[in-house]
């Protein structure tokens, strides 16, 4: 850990992209084999929810596991280049390492928070006259948005098998921090968000089997890609600075 605690939101933001840049020129197969398996899941998706009359909540939990089981491997790989200098090889060796178990349930599960949140908003703003439907919707979204702030440093906790990798201690770790983390995480996200709606818009007008359609599918699942690897790279960034409870054992009552 570092001896100061102070972010800077320019270095590690720039960190996490030259780092992205490295961790694909390290594991180009892997990172290729991920763009391909998110391409196939999701013009698989736009088929089925296509056909199929679903609710937008189904949907969203469907989009939401899907992308976890997809990115999660190559996230977890990354944190763990970055953090530990271990470079990873293919998907099926992710899966297969014993910290992964753990890193996928830790995933899942505040991903489903965070959508949890989002949802209730909605639900709860679509039953109350405005303004207050869209008070609620608006502080719902930025529950969400800052319990993932708040539980960055967890992430790559799980993935380096850290001996305090609890939610709480993430919590700890990044109090008084929350808006720099934000800056660093929105500043790393802006660019891939930006392109990603742009291409998403354009998808929504092809057949997703047409060959214009894959290839839209193609290049949406190589910018989530990218995403991925600058988020990882700025929250290991932000771990090296701010983990102090996160190593730590804790400590067993006594008998």
């Amino acid at each position: 850990m570092a001896e100061s605690r102070a972010i800077d939101v320019y270095a590690v933001s720039q960190g996490a992209g030259t780092g992205a840049l490295a961790a694909a020129r390290a594991m180009p197969v892997f990172v290729l084999d991920v763009i391909v398996l998110a391409t196939i899941v999701e013009t698989a998706q736009r088929i089925v929810f296509g056909q199929a009359e679903l609710s937008a909540w189904l949907m969203a939990s469907i989009e939401l596991v899907m992308n976890v089981l997809v990115l999660a491997p190559l996230t977890f790989a990354t944190y763990r280049f970055a953090l530990l200098g271990e470079v990873g090889s293919s998907l099926t060796k992710a899966w297969a390492h014993p910290a992964f178990a753990a890193f996928l349930k830790g995933s899942l599960l505040v991903s489903a928070l965070s959508l949890g949140l989002y949802f209730s908003g909605a639900l709860l703003g679509a039953m109350l006259p405005q303004p207050f439907a869209t008070t609620v919707f608006l502080a719902a979204f930025a529950a969400s948005v800052a319990l993932s702030v708040r539980l960055a440093l967890y992430f790559p906790a799980l993935a380096t098998a850290a001996p305090g990798a609890r939610l709480f201690r993430a919590f700890a770790d990044s109090a008084g921090h929350g808006w720099k983390v934000f800056l660093v995480l929105a500043v790393c996200s802006a660019p891939f968000l930006f392109v990603g709606l742009a291409l998403e818009g354009a998808a929504r007008e092809v057949e997703p089997m047409r060959p214009v359609g894959l290839i839209l599918a193609g290049l949406r699942s190589a910018v989530d890609v990218g995403w991925t690897l600058v988020l990882a790279l700025a929250a290991a960034g932000l771990y090296r600075i701010l983990a102090d409870k996160l190593l730590k054992a804790p400590v067993e009552p006594r008998s």
